[in-house]
């Protein structure tokens, strides 16, 4: 198997990574396997095995609005809903004008805490990407996921502004003050007069995995570790890794998305995890949260034929030069594992194609 596939990728060989694993976790193919690599978006594989070991399935993200008795103040701070819109922000403006009505009080002040800015970006994406809707800023009170078309660059001033125009409608005297999100200490002396849950986790992975959404990955890393600070939330996912028995030596996340070019893994590593985490006792809602070959997702236009078509549930990954795609494919009762990175991307929907035909023909997967 391992030399059929050399003969497909022999005018490039040496830009080419691929690791299959068979049905109990053999390695069967094994083409520089261990060579570290760019992997573009299969680093979401990593995260959003991360998240849900952490978090479970049925976790929901949630934003939330306080009012403080002591401090007469409403407070809202939030987790980075990325499906959060304008409609939910007016729920979040009606209850708190609701509120104050009933509270007979000469003086409405609102918080809205935030993160600071170093923390909206990775320090290694690049500038043209922070502009585009993918590289949109992460926050906690995220609108849209912080993008239209383009990325909103200031999300917070968007946040205030929209929550501005609706309370100018009902009222005409209020403040809002902006505050650091770790000023928030007060939530027992608080009491919660309005929550909006996300989705929960086992849909905010389809929308990582399948869709590929940045900004989803990118929320469910910090969610996870416990901390908005990029370099804090890298380690506590690389100590996680260490305690789920794959090769985690051989990986240097630097973000959730996979956007930066600093992320280094190897088809090894991705492939091994993919076969512990079905292992896993969630294991059908991390499986099912990638694209479906030929159906779904962003494998759903694959031109491929009827022998694999639906038989692949995997992760694709694009950066200018590199495509990757790793993922699970079935064979009867059987299972392989595959990882595939490269940097030849001439053709490289056809290549996939070549290889999962030929990993799904080959008697040594079973």
């Amino acid at each position: 198997l391992e030399n059929s596939i050399k003969n497909l990728i022999s005018d490039s060989n040496d830009e080419w990574s691929i690791t299959t694993l068979n049905d109990k976790g053999k390695i069967i193919v094994d083409i520089k396997g261990h060579k570290n690599k760019i992997p573009a978006s299969n680093q979401k594989v990593l995260t959003t095995a991360f998240a849900l070991d952490i978090l479970g399935p049925k976790y929901r993200l949630s934003t939330k609005l306080y009012f403080d008795k002591e401090k007469n103040v409403y407070e809202i701070i939030g987790q980075g809903d990325p499906d959060f819109n304008e409609n939910d922000l007016l729920k979040i403006s009606d209850a708190i004008y609701d509120h104050f009505l009933d509270n007979n009080s000469d003086n409405l002040v609102i918080y809205i805490y935030e993160e600071p800015k170093i923390n909206w970006w990775n320090s290694t994406w690049t500038s043209p990407d922070k502009n585009e809707a993918y590289g949109a800023p992460i926050t906690r009170l995220a609108l849209t996921s912080n993008a239209k078309e383009f990325s909103i660059s200031d999300p917070l001033s968007r946040f205030e502004n929209i929550l501005r125009i609706s309370l100018e409608s009902k009222i005409s005297n209020f403040t809002i003050i902006k505050k650091p999100h770790s000023q928030f200490k007060n939530e027992k002396a608080s009491y919660p007069l309005l929550k909006i849950e996300s989705a929960p986790l086992y849909s905010l992975l389809n929308l990582a995995n399948s869709e590929s959404h940045n900004f989803t990955s990118e929320v469910l890393l910090r969610v996870s570790s416990g901390t908005w600070n990029q370099h804090d939330a890298i380690t506590k996912l690389s100590d996680w890794t260490k305690t789920i028995r794959f090769p985690s030596k051989s990986i240097t996340p630097i973000d959730g998305s996979g956007l930066s070019r600093s992320n280094r893994l190897t088809t090894n590593s991705i492939a091994h995890l993919l076969y512990r985490m079905n292992k896993h006792k969630h294991r059908n809602y991390f499986i099912s949260s990638m694209s479906l070959l030929g159906y779904r997702g962003t494998l759903r236009t694959l031109n491929t034929n009827s022998q694999i078509n639906g038989r692949f549930l995997g992760k694709t990954g694009t950066l200018t030069g590199i495509r990757s795609l790793s993922g699970y494919l079935f064979k009867d009762n059987e299972v392989n594992y595959v990882s595939i990175i490269t940097t030849s991307t001439l053709d490289i929907d056809d290549r996939y194609q070549q290889i999962l035909n030929k990993v799904f023909t080959n008697n040594e997967c079973n």
